[in-house]
């Protein structure tokens, strides 16, 4: 092994691997995906509903909204762009506030108010529009709330929403994509274009070329891991930490793409070996889109310790201990896929002394 040759293929992959299809995808489809699913996703199947306020007086009631957690307070300048937002669905409801209402409210007055309703609301939405705007109202003109509810959830309560699922799916899909799938795709380009024999009858060895295609890999898949969190907005607060566990993960996509591409000879083959373990690299995440299956059950796929601990830095604000486990599960597959690639090297050396 020496670094500098490896340096040499590095750059000999970013230069010359920009056109293949797999490099395209690394680059293009993650960040595609990405504002697909915020704007999507992020719009129509928000759990909080959002209500529109115009406030016309500086009220009080603005502000109080905007503390209950039950809604997304969005606030408008104009009655025309509210209304404009409640027909195209962007809010579902939408409010007036007149000037002088903190006064009115307080003088236990009557209170007239505009109010707006996308046409294709859901009922439930709406329902709880109004009675936070009720609840808002008697709060600020310090008047008795004819009902006090208190709430007890029971069983596993889960806030997320689906925009925050499907950020696992994404990280997986753009760490397998730039670290399994690129570098196993330029390895067995090297062979069908058969300079791969070509290569090692320099003092460049087998093993320098697979440790530059894990470098691009590893390069590729963390870049864009970073990209899509940021796209995301799922970054969290602990930089070193999120970049260090990101690097892990994809060593260990890298690497096991190494091994893939260093057994197959085509690209029908490597394409039919995506294809079919499909199900088996993206299942933990499709765990994590359905909360009712138990996490354990994640735990039996590889593929879960390259996507986990990134998502539990990013979201969730898990400290070292709290992966420390997952990442040394991880430490030992990628150890063991490297213990397998040694001898996938040192095989394919002979394969190629004999057929000088």
């Amino acid at each position: 092994m020496n670094l500098r040759r490896i340096g040499v293929l590095v750059a000999k992959e970013f230069r010359h691997g920009t056109s293949s299809l797999f490099f395209i995808l690394a680059i293009v489809y993650p960040i595609v995906l990405s504002l697909l699913i915020t704007l999507v996703f992020g719009d129509l199947f928000s759990q909080r509903p959002r209500l529109g306020v115009v406030d016309l007086g500086d009220s009080a009631v603005t502000a109080t909204l905007s503390s209950y957690s039950q809604l997304e307070v969005i606030p408008y300048a104009d009655e025309a762009t509210l209304r404009q937002d409640v027909e195209r669905g962007k809010v579902v409801g939408g409010v007036v506030l007149p000037t002088g209402l903190d006064e009115t409210l307080r003088a236990n007055a009557s209170v007239e108010l505009l109010t707006l309703r996308w046409g294709q609301a859901l009922a439930k939405d709406l329902a709880l529009i109004d009675a936070t705007v009720d609840r808002a109202l008697l709060e600020v003109g310090e008047l008795p709330q004819p009902i006090q509810v208190t709430l007890i959830p029971l069983g596993k309560v889960n806030t997320t929403t689906w925009e925050q699922r499907l950020v696992p799916l994404l990280v997986l899909l753009t760490i397998l994509i730039g670290g399994t799938m690129l570098p196993a795709s330029a390895l067995v380009d090297e062979k069908q274009h058969r300079t791969l024999g070509a290569l090692v009858t320099t003092p460049t060895t087998l093993m320098d070329v697979y440790l530059s295609k894990m470098v691009m890999g590893v390069s590729i898949s963390t870049v864009m891991g970073i990209v899509v969190l940021l796209l995301n907005r799922s970054l969290g607060n602990q930089p070193t930490l999120l970049l260090g566990t990101l690097l892990i993960s994809a060593v260990g996509a890298s690497a096991f793409g190494i091994l893939i591409g260093s057994m197959l000879k085509d690209s029908n083959a490597l394409m039919a070996t995506f294809k079919s373990m499909g199900l088996l690299l993206y299942a933990p995440a499709l765990v994590e889109l359905f909360p009712r299956i138990p996490n354990w059950v994640a735990w039996l796929f590889p593929s879960y310790y390259i996507m986990n601990p990134v998502i539990e830095v990013s979201q969730n604000g898990a400290g070292v201990a709290e992966i420390s486990w997952k990442l040394m599960v991880l430490c030992a597959l990628i150890g063991t896929m490297i213990l397998i690639m040694v001898k996938r090297v040192e095989y394919q050396q002979q394969q190629l002394a004999l057929a000088k």
